[in-house]
């Protein structure tokens, strides 16, 4: 059975805990604030979907809070580190066109000695997907065409390949 939630009420008598909440996880006090209004605004937007069969008012309100809290680590942590140009031995720039909301951008000729190192230190195959989906800059389909691999193994890849490179390269942002 669903029921309205009394959304007015919920934010007067939760927003400090919910605050409270995510300031212990996020040590900006702006940028926790910040994400507890846009909480408050996703929950007010869903409040048509809650049902009290399944739920409280209360574990359905944490629920998206925690689900939230978790959104925007694992954005925070995909934008730590973007790689938007890299200097190939020639000393021409590798453009990575595409993946600027993946990688923040890196410069400097040690950092890049560093980048192009994390790349050749991956696996095999995996430093060939890097080469030829970042280097490269191949679209999947040539990517596909080029290894025999199936679609749906070199789309993993390539996200292993940029969460490698980001867990090797993190120390850089």
């Amino acid at each position: 059975m669903k029921t309205q939630i009394n959304f007015d009420q919920m934010y007067a008598k939760m927003y400090s805990k919910v605050l409270q909440y995510v300031s212990l996880r996020i040590t900006n006090y702006e940028i926790a604030r910040d994400l507890v209004s846009d909480m408050f605004v996703k929950i007010y937007e869903k409040k048509h979907t809650f049902n009290s069969d399944k739920s409280t008012e209360n574990t359905w309100m944490w629920t998206i809070v925690k689900n939230s809290l978790t959104d925007y680590f694992r954005v925070k942590k995909l934008d730590e580190i973007q790689i938007s140009k890299l200097i190939n031995e020639d000393g021409d720039q590798i453009d990575f066109r595409g993946y600027s909301d993946t990688f923040k951008t890196v410069s400097g000729n040690e950092q890049m000695e560093l980048i192009i190192e994390a790349i050749n230190a991956l696996p095999p195959a995996y430093r060939e997907i890097a080469n030829l989906s970042l280097v490269q800059d191949l679209k999947l389909a040539d990517v596909v065409a080029e290894t025999g691999k199936p679609l749906n193994t070199v789309k993993v890849m390539t996200m292993r390949v940029k969460q490698m490179l980001v867990n090797k390269l993190q120390y850089l942002a």
